[in-house]
């Protein structure tokens, strides 16, 4: 009998350890759901009080996953244009709505604020039979058309998407007003969290990525046999240091524009998100913006010197010139800061 109760106590221990209990999930759904609304589309109030509500980094994931669902709709509008501008994280808040990569960058920023080892990761989704004229047509049959995120917490990495999260359940609060009547409270969504720390196996069922390090998983499959059933998959590589390559990339903002990361890319899926990080620069003063974060002088400076930084890292990872690149930023960036100094009359800062 002893020995039973001690096992029993040992496994309610390790779930304890390796999971949020279910009660204290409920309180942070009821945390997320009820986010005052003067806060709930600005960045700078959201994030302090979604972080200060948790007692630990999985708890800040768990209510950061959570908000997509409850919160934010797909914007099926988006996702068919031809050419629209990006967002930032900002933007997309305050819309509440976007596609896979303007969710996945507002993850990453939430988690970056709370100092939350995070990394986009970039592949392919199963296309539908009908998507495949028009990617051809345009021209993007081989480039990346989904983005989700892989996040650390309790020192393991998991996988996150939260573009497939909506809300799976209701639980509406009920209480006594001052007079003994019932009277509704508040609700409680619970999103849908198949894909919340999701296992390798059953996260890329449906999924390619364009590196192998973002499938968490040391046997590595080719790119090409990946989606097909476990029977007629090849194995590629074996051992491969997954946690290794995503620690670098968490630590160091070049590493996926490194020459080893381009080249493992094109090696193993023949496809790159070098462009796509490349027009996170390039494409810096054309972002759409929330009305509470207008672009700055100082945002601009920042980001000039960083994309000063990366054009060095780059020519220095692969011996040739990036200059047309530098040119191309040069003369969008220098437009930008003049207008910004004409609108805030400060021509006399350099």
């Amino acid at each position: 009998m002893k020995k039973t109760i001690l096992i029993l106590f040992l496994a309610l221990v390790s779930s304890v350890q390796a999971a949020i209990a279910p009660k204290r999930q409920r309180q942070l759904d009821s945390l997320v759901t009820n986010v005052p609304a003067s806060i709930l589309k600005n960045l700078d109030s959201l994030h302090p009080f979604l972080h200060g509500a948790a007692t630990s980094d999985e708890e800040r994931v768990f209510m950061y996953y959570g908000l997509f669902g409850i919160h934010f709709k797909y914007d099926q509008a988006r996702f068919k244009a031809k050419y629209t501008r990006e967002y930032t994280p900002a933007y997309t808040l305050s819309k509440r709505r976007g596609v896979c990569r303007d969710f996945a960058d507002l993850f990453l920023e939430l988690c970056k604020r709370s100092e939350i080892p995070c990394v986009v990761a970039l592949g392919s989704t199963k296309r539908k039979w009908y998507e495949v004229p028009g990617e051809i047509i345009h021209h993007k049959w081989k480039q990346p058309n989904h983005a989700w995120n892989i996040v650390k917490f309790n020192e393991e990495w998991h996988l996150m998407d939260v573009t497939w999260s909506n809300v799976k359940a209701v639980e509406k609060i009920y209480g006594k007003d001052t007079k003994g009547k019932t009277v509704y409270k508040c609700a409680i969504k619970s999103p849908l969290r198949d894909y919340y720390d999701a296992k390798s196996a059953f996260f890329y069922k449906e999924r390619n990525a364009v590196h192998p390090a973002y499938y968490l998983n040391s046997s590595i499959f080719s790119f090409k046999t990946a989606l097909r059933k476990q029977q007629n998959r090849k194995i590629e590589c074996v051992d491969y240091p997954y946690a290794q390559v995503l620690d670098c990339i968490a630590e160091n903002p070049h590493e996926q524009q490194s020459a080893d990361f381009f080249n493992t890319e094109m090696l193993y899926s023949k496809r790159t998100g070098f462009y796509y990080r490349m027009a996170d620069f390039m494409l810096f003063t054309d972002l759409k913006r929330a009305p509470n974060d207008p672009l700055t002088i100082e945002q601009c400076k920042k980001n000039f010197e960083e994309f000063e930084a990366m054009i060095k890292f780059l020519e220095s990872e692969f011996d040739k010139s990036f200059q047309d690149y530098y040119a191309v930023y040069v003369q969008s960036m220098t437009k930008e800061l003049e207008s910004l100094k004409r609108k805030t009359g400060a021509f006399s800062n350099n």
